[in-house]
C-alpha cells in the first residue's frame, strides 16, 4: 500500500497497563503503521508493563521507533507527571491511546482535549460502572476514532467508530511452519502433542501456571512435552532439581511467532492469548483471571474454560491424546491490525 502524503510523520501511542496486553497490542499495531509510513515516520511507544524491560520491542519496530518504558513501580502522582511530561514533550501528529480514553490514572482527562493533533481511541470492553462514573459517554467525544479491535464494546455504535478482526503481532505469513515452530519450543521430534503453558500475569498466577505445568509433565511422561513458556522468569518460581524430562522453559517473545508448534495453549483469558490462538485455530485451555477492567470471562469460551488442574488435565485427555495430531501450518487468517491502519488512514487525510 502506498503513502497517502497526509500520513503523520510522529505518532505517540498509549500503552499503559499492567500485564502484557496493552503493550503487545501497541507493537501489533506500531507495525502496522511503519510497514506503510515513508522512511521518515517515527513511533514512540509508551508503557508502564512490568514485563517491558524484558521485551525486545526493538527488535519488532527497528530504529524509527522510540520505547518509553516508565517504571511500573513508581507511585500513582510519579506515573501521572511521567505520562503528563511525554506528552507534552514534542508536538505529535497524531495520539493513540489504547483502552482507557482518560488515561489509566485520568491523567489524560485535561492534556487531550487541549493537543493539537489526531486522536485515536482503541476502544475495548469496559466496565459500565468506569463508563458511567467518569461518563465516558460524553469525554470519547474528544477523539476523531474510535477503533473496536473485535471485542464488543461500550462505544462501538458511536458514528467515530469502527470495528476490525483482533490485532495480531503476527500476519499469517509471518508464523513459523509447525516443525520450525518445534524447533524454537526445543521439542525434538513430531511425535508426541505438545502442551504450551503460558507464564503471565500477576506473580501468584505465573507461580500457578508452572505448577501446573509440572504437574501435567509428571503425569505424562513419554506421552506429552510440556513447555512453560514465560517472559519474564521469576525467582520465586519452585525450580526442582531434577525436572521431567519431558519439560523445559523457553522465553519466547512474541510468543505467537511459534504457535503452530502447539497442540493445545493454556493461558489465562487475556486478549492476545485468546485471540492468537482462535486466529491460528489452536486448542485453548482458559483460566477466567479477574481483574478490574478485562472482564476475561466474557472472552473465554464455555468449552475452554478451566477453573481447576482436573479440568485442564480432562480437557488435554479429551481433546489432545484421544485425537490424532493435525498440523495446522495450513490455517489462515485476516491481521486486524491492516484493517485499523487504513482506518487511521482516512481519519488522517
Amino acid at each position: 500500500m502506498t503513502q497517502s502524503a497526509a500520513v503523520p510523520t510522529r505518532w505517540l501511542l498509549y500503552a499503559m497497563g499492567g500485564g502484557m496486553g496493552h503493550v503487545t497490542r501497541a507493537t501489533a499495531l506500531s507495525r502496522g503503521l511503519l510497514q506503510i509510513s515513508s522512511a521518515g515516520t517515527r513511533v514512540t511507544l509508551l508503557t508502564n508493563s512490568s514485563f517491558a524491560d524484558e521485551m525486545p520491542i526493538e527488535n519488532e519496530l527497528g530504529k524509527r521507533a522510540e520505547i518509553i518504558r516508565i517504571d511500573s513501580k513508581l507511585s500513582r502522582h510519579q506515573t501521572v507527571a511521567e505520562v503528563q511530561r511525554v506528552f507534552t514533550s514534542e508536538a505529535f501528529d497524531a495520539v493513540i491511546v489504547d483502552t482507557f480514553p482518560r488515561g489509566i490514572a485520568g491523567e489524560l482527562a485535561e492534556i487531550l482535549p487541549g493537543l493539537n493533533c489526531r486522536k485515536v481511541l482503541v476502544h475495548r470492553d469496559l466496565n459500565p460502572k468506569y463508563c458511567q462514573q467518569y461518563r465516558l459517554a460524553d469525554f470519547v467525544k474528544v477523539y476523531d476514532r474510535l477503533i473496536v479491535p473485535g471485542e464488543a464494546a461500550p462505544f462501538e455504535h458511536l458514528p467515530n467508530a469502527i470495528s476490525t478482526k483482533p490485532w495480531l503481532v503476527r500476519n499469517d505469513s509471518e508464523l513459523l511452519q509447525p516443525d520450525q515452530a518445534r524447533c524454537r519450543l526445543a521439542v525434538k521430534g513430531n511425535s508426541l502433542p505438545v502442551v504450551v503453558v503460558l507464564g503471565c500475569g500477576r506473580a501468584d498466577e505465573i507461580g500457578q501456571m508452572h505448577a501446573w505445568a509440572m504437574q501435567l509433565a509428571d503425569e505424562f511422561v513419554g506421552t506429552l512435552e510440556v513447555r512453560f513458556v514465560v517472559m519474564k522468569k521469576l525467582d520465586s518460581l519452585s525450580m526442582r532439581n531434577k525436572k521431567p524430562p519431558n519439560f523445559k522453559v523457553v522465553s519466547i517473545w512474541p510468543f505467537f511467532q511459534a504457535i503452530r508448534g502447539a497442540s493445545i495453549v493454556v493461558s489465562g483469558g487475556g486478549y492476545n492469548s485468546v485471540n492468537e490462538a482462535r486466529a491460528a485455530g489452536i486448542p485453548f485451555c482458559g483460566i477466567p483471571r479477574k481483574r478490574l477492567y478485562d472482564r476475561q470471562h466474557k472472552r473465554i469460551s464455555s468449552n475452554d474454560c478451566v477453573e481447576r488442574f482436573e479440568d485442564l488435565r480432562t480437557q488435554i485427555e479429551n481433546n489432545i491424546l484421544n485425537v490424532s495430531m493435525q498440523s495446522s501450518g495450513g490455517v489462515a487468517f485476516r491481521n486486524g491490525v491492516q484493517e485499523a491502519v487504513n482506518a487511521i488512514q482516512v481519519v488522517m487525510a
